[in-house]
């Protein structure tokens, strides 16, 4: 589809917001990293032009195409169903080649386009539509006086120089407000990474393999025109949200960042609030590990006692997933036993008195006392997983709630 394009999803009632999607990529020259053997034997990289992002939007029926380094304007209707569609239902995007090849699939959340909009914000942007309303008019008004007082030529290309920026001020104004609300996803992978993957060849290292081989990064930007709710849906539903920031000093040891990487799946974490399982998307293993991924739910739909009940009697656990291993064994139990090592094997991985494949307790907020950072070194917490001691000695979570 064009630069520039429009699509339009008809739903009953609601309000239209416009969607702005921008698509980027940074794409390695393999000459530039490889020593040719002859002229001509490395073909260059494809051009950013020669790629689409074909991507499905919440509540959208069918897909839509975009030219990588363009953007489209997507206009959508809002209502309450299409709220709880984007709280529950990510974004696709996959990225295709010239040979209309896939050649990378990305999820991306829109939750946090159901949390609602400050009310300051709102008062704020109702100011510079005002103003730029009247710097628009008084444009037009100057263009017509300019004509009928017979300024000079000069003059008058200055007076409308003036109004023009006066104009469009306001509206980079305008767009700088609501820039809080914008979603930006970067995928990128680096030689390291790379590395990694390659010597494993497991089907979950597969699956995260570019489709080109000169594919680097991947730049996703989604921009808001207006407010997605409205003030009367905002105050019927209510949006709590609550958004998980970074996981600090995740460890090392026994096994370090690159042998997590070959032997167990990428960490996630997970929680469940108000009869709701929240998974975040899958990282690769570093020390510090940053989500910032937002969930929404709906308190206003809720029995407010029930809800009271639920806040104060049960803790909010969060759990990190660092150590699920692969379906990859490099030695079988069939092995084990002909090597005369099967017993001693699980005698010694059951006396270390710890399950590999168990979940660590990253969060707990009935040891919170309401700060934004906890660590979880705290005694509360050590005394109910003390065997645990490889992942509760030194994490920290950063969190936030907003309502």
């Amino acid at each position: 589809m064009a630069k520039g394009s429009r699509e339009v999803l008809e739903q009953p009632d609601g309000h239209r917001v416009n969607i702005t999607v921008k698509a980027g990529l940074c794409l390695v020259d393999p000459r530039a990293v490889l020593s040719p053997l002859e002229e001509g034997e490395h073909p260059p990289p494809p051009a950013e032009e020669s790629f689409k992002l074909v991507f499905t939007l919440p509540g959208m029926e069918e897909p839509l195409e975009l030219q990588c380094g363009g953007d489209m304007v997507h206009e959508q209707q809002v209502n309450e169903g299409y709220i709880e569609s984007l709280v529950n239902t990510p974004g696709e995007f996959k990225l295709v080649g010239e040979d209309n090849q896939e050649v990378g699939c990305y999820k991306i959340s829109m939750a946090s386009w159901a949390m609602g909009t400050p009310k300051v914000v709102r008062e704020e942007l109702v100011r510079i539509d005002c103003s730029t309303q009247e710097a628009e008019e008084a444009l037009v008004a100057g263009q017509e006086e300019a004509v009928t007082e017979g300024f000079t030529e000069e003059a008058k290309q200055q007076k409308i120089e003036e109004m023009t920026a006066a104009v469009t001020a306001l509206k980079a104004e305008r767009v700088a407000i609501l820039d809080p609300s914008n979603i930006d996803f970067t995928w990128e992978i680096s030689e390291y990474e790379l590395q990694v993957l390659l010597r494993c060849q497991c089907e979950t290292n597969v699956a995260r393999l570019p489709g080109c081989s000169a594919l680097q990064k991947v730049s996703i930007s989604l921009q808001l025109g207006d407010p997605m709710m409205s003030e009367e849906l905002e105050m019927k539903l209510n949006p709590l949200a609550i958004t998980l920031v970074e996981a600090r000093n995740l460890p090392d040891k026994p096994l370090n960042f690159r042998q997590l990487m070959e032997r167990c799946e990428d960490p996630y974490a997970e929680y469940e609030f108000l009869g709701k399982k929240v998974r975040t998307f899958p990282q690769k293993h570093q020390q510090h590990m940053h989500w910032n991924f937002t969930s929404v739910f709906f308190v206003g739909l809720e029995d407010q006692s029930e809800l009271m009940r639920k806040l104060e009697a049960e803790p909010l656990r969060v759990y990190l997933h660092d150590r699920d291993p692969k379906e990859l064994q490099l030695v079988t139990d069939e092995e084990l036993r002909e090597m005369g090592c099967y017993d001693w094997y699980y005698a010694k991985k059951a006396a270390k008195g710890c399950d590999p494949n168990a979940p660590c307790l990253l969060y707990t907020s009935d040891a919170a006392d309401e700060e934004d950072s906890v660590d979880l070194g705290g005694r509360r917490i050590i005394k109910k997983k003390k065997k645990i001691k490889r992942r509760c000695c030194k994490h920290t979570l950063r969190y936030k709630t907003t309502q």
